[in-house]
């Protein structure tokens, strides 16, 4: 089966690439802050976080 046939339309691919490249964007910074952020900024990127995970679970359904 292709990948593709688990999207409604390519525009659905193009949306959940971005979001993945972004999830791992925020992974990395919340890698790095973990060394030398405050509680707050960790808080921030984890939501951030939360909220792209929810998006790409919302595109898969």
């Amino acid at each position: 089966m292709n990948i593709v046939d688990h999207f409604d339309t390519s525009e659905d691919l193009r949306h959940r690439h971005d979001l993945m490249v972004e999830l791992y964007r925020v992974e990395q910074a919340r890698e790095l802050a973990g060394q030398r952020a405050s509680a707050v900024e960790i808080e921030r990127l984890e939501r951030q976080r939360r909220m792209i995970s929810e998006a790409l679970a919302r595109l898969a359904a």
